[in-house]
């Protein structure tokens, strides 16, 4: 058992053993005369009843913002990966212009040629920098897009729009689609005779007041029902402790209030989340 589960736990049945025998003293007392002992009893029993409340709520809002924390860290993360995937991109900017240059100064304009369709063909990162108004999701998005077509896998935008969702946490934001995203690939990096592809979209609905996001990738599994999907503890992959990953993502969204809901289309598996603004 988790170590802070346990301390919760205990301070729980400390708390139901006080209170407990702070109710018996009470009856006792009522039942028989009053006396100044039995005072100083229940005075001291709802002394510790408050000081264990108190500690109590300490540890539920410590381990919250421990959470918190372990979801900035990894928002971070990506936001430095997206850093040095910009970095990168003009540092080979920098090298490609100064030797095409060198090339036509020299007058060695096939060898020139030749070059620029090098870097056009094996050139993965378009440029096209996907900009969502959220600086978290914004870094997620080209940090798994970048990440995806170095793993070889075509990573498709069929529709995005700007994103202003304030009643959101940012980590909880990125924990949800970037959980999604990453079993998305995984899927069809473990399954080579699937297409290599991922698809995301991102839609603004004014009927629901918030946004609709689909996570889509090949999928082929007719063992596996879908909707065992959010189970604790199930797993579509073959490696050991994977399978709460989509019981987070589901709890995540509800505590957003909002929804989340998976389907098969045709040969593709997608999970369609909905958060309100």
């Amino acid at each position: 058992m988790d170590k802070r589960k346990g301390y919760i736990i205990s301070f729980i049945s400390i708390s139901l053993t006080i209170l407990v025998i702070l109710v018996l003293v009470i009856f006792l007392n009522v039942l028989s005369s009053a006396n100044a002992a039995l005072y100083v009893i229940l005075a001291i029993i709802l002394s510790l009843s408050i000081c264990n409340l108190a500690i109590l709520l300490y540890i539920i809002r410590s381990l919250r913002k421990e959470k918190e924390l372990e979801m900035i860290k990894s928002d971070l993360k990506n936001t430095e990966s997206l850093i040095d995937l910009l970095r990168k991109q003009g540092h080979d900017h920098i090298n490609n212009i100064q030797t095409v240059t060198s090339m036509l100064i020299l007058e060695e304009y096939e060898v020139a040629k030749e070059y620029l369709q090098g870097i056009a063909n094996n050139y993965r990162f378009t440029g096209h920098f996907l900009r969502l108004g959220n600086p978290t999701l914004t870094a997620l998005i080209n940090t798994k897009k970048e990440l995806a077509n170095q793993k070889g896998i075509e990573f498709i935008i069929e529709k995005y729009c700007r994103v202003k969702l304030k009643n959101i946490a940012p980590w909880d934001l990125a924990n949800i689609v970037g959980n999604l995203i990453d079993n998305a690939m995984e899927h069809v990096l473990t399954h080579n005779e699937l297409p290599q592809k991922v698809s995301f979209y991102l839609e603004n609905r004014d009927d629901l007041k918030g946004y609709i996001f689909k996570i889509s990738n090949p999928y082929q599994d007719d063992e596996k029902d879908v909707a065992s999907f959010f189970s604790q503890g199930f797993s579509s992959k073959s490696s050991t402790g994977r399978g709460y990953g989509l019981s987070i993502v589901k709890d995540l969204v509800e505590q957003n209030k909002g929804q989340i809901d998976v389907y098969q289309d045709g040969e593709n598996i997608t999970f369609q989340v909905e958060l309100r603004d």
